[in-house]
């Protein structure tokens, strides 16, 4: 008999629903499947480019059942018919700005179901960065900066008058810096008129956002949220490039020591975030931001596993998989007690973002230079593409489309420091873009 689901407390067997498809959450049913659990996946919207790519790479055996769910926001009967098994855990991936989501979050919180990741009914703060503003003001040692949030591009042009320097104008809920637009306190009304008649998959609502246009190192902080204190997975280093018409472009990622004090300065702000948000098991993946000034801005929080590689990095950097401890924090929490809070670092490890303005066709011709030269530095390579070799790359709005990623790793940081900076070569030069 199936048990009656008591969240964060339950008996076997663990019913765990993961929703759309992202990269962390590809191997998600899986890791449910080796703890014992079983997993199901629902696909609100199969059409959408991203989701056809990830579906692509799932494997079919690690779920139990697949199926769609297009309801409306009153379909909470429906929902309840088509799951075979109440979730102990519902899992929503990437897009959760896509109305299906939405609405299947609705039906879901009206079914008394525990939603996990970027719950945009129990938990607005993680995603909408006026709603996560306002509920970390205060915060010793977190600067915030200041902000105006609104849906009309009027009260926005009237704040930008009482701010200094460029400033960036964004969706509020919108992920990083997608939908960003840099602007000078003059042209606020007229770049928020063209901004709030776009549409995108990631708009959850129709609110904007205007702040001063911050200029720093950036990191990002992965958190496994539980009962006792957070577990820290991951401490990155970002490196970004400023590109034409866009906030910015994605370099890599670089694995830190977390004992390091920077890191630990990070880890500190990421976990009075996490105190102050209130969640009670998950994860959490906090951009953060270190100023000139050495102060520390939060960029974004993400109710989620992170993306871009870092979890399979993790995973071969330290030893210990965030997807399991992930799992356990809501099936298992007591399993968690004796895990170290810090992660050792036993690889160094680097995790690049092949980008494209888009518009050109996919070279894959240079992985295979890629992969004669990792193996002659002995150093371990993954890539995971977006698009098959020939195939046409999308232009998105914010003219930063990831066509790849890749995940570099080895015990020697000079040689993986070399391999990373080929495939930026490589990138930069436009190798991977057909003539």
């Amino acid at each position: 008999m199936w048990s009656t689901p008591v969240f964060g407390a339950f008996q076997h067997p663990c019913a765990v629903y993961i929703v759309g498809a992202y990269s962390a959450a590809k191997d998600l049913g899986q890791v449910v499947r080796d703890l014992g659990g079983y997993p199901f996946h629902i696909q609100p919207r199969p059409t959408s480019h991203i989701a056809d790519f990830f579906l692509k790479t799932f494997q079919p055996q690690q779920f139990e059942e697949t199926f769609e769910f297009s309801g409306r926001p009153d379909d909470a009967e429906t929902l309840a018919g088509q799951l075979p098994i109440p979730p102990d855990a519902l899992v929503l991936g990437s897009g959760t700005g896509i109305p299906e989501y939405q609405y299947l979050a609705q039906a879901s919180s009206s079914l008394g179901y525990p939603i996990l990741t970027n719950d945009p009914i129990l938990n607005p703060a993680l995603i909408d960065k006026g709603h996560f503003y306002d509920r970390i003001q205060g915060l010793e040692g977190v600067y915030v900066p200041p902000y105006a949030v609104s849906v009309d591009p009027n009260e926005l042009a009237i704040a930008g008058q009482k701010m200094v320097g460029p400033l960036l104008l964004k969706p509020a809920s919108a992920s990083g810096s997608t939908g960003g637009i840099v602007v000078d306190s003059e042209h606020v009304l007229e770049a928020a008129q063209a901004l709030s008649q776009l549409r995108h998959s990631e708009w959850r609502n129709r609110r904007m956002i205007l702040m001063p246009y911050l200029s720093g190192r950036e990191f990002a902080v992965n958190l496994i949220i539980h009962p006792g204190r957070p577990i820290v997975t991951g401490v990155w280093k970002y490196e970004r490039t400023r590109v034409e018409g866009a906030v910015n472009r994605y370099k890599s990622d670089w694995l830190m020591d977390p004992r390091k004090p920077l890191a630990g300065r990070l880890i500190a702000v990421a976990e009075k975030i996490a105190g102050r948000l209130g969640l009670k098991v998950g994860a959490l993946h906090i951009e953060l931001m270190l100023l000139p000034n050495g102060e520390i801005v939060p960029l974004d929080p993400n109710g989620r596993l992170p993306g871009g590689g870092h979890v399979p990095l993790e995973t071969a950097a330290t030893g210990r998989d965030p997807r399991q401890l992930y799992v356990l924090s809501f099936w298992k929490p007591w399993e968690l007690r004796h895990q170290p809070r810090l992660y050792e670092r036993k690889q160094f490890a680097s995790a690049l973002f092949l980008s494209t303005d888009g518009g050109k066709k996919f070279n894959a011709t240079p992985l295979l230079q890629v992969e004669e030269k990792a193996r002659a530095l002995g150093v371990m390579i993954e890539f995971s593409p977006e698009y098959a070799h020939g195939q046409e790359m999308q232009r998105t709005k914010d003219a930063d489309t990831v066509v790849g990623w890749y995940k570099v790793y080895g015990s020697d940081k000079g040689t993986v420091q070399q391999l990373t900076e080929l495939i930026q070569k490589l990138d930069d030069t436009g190798a991977f873009e057909l003539p």
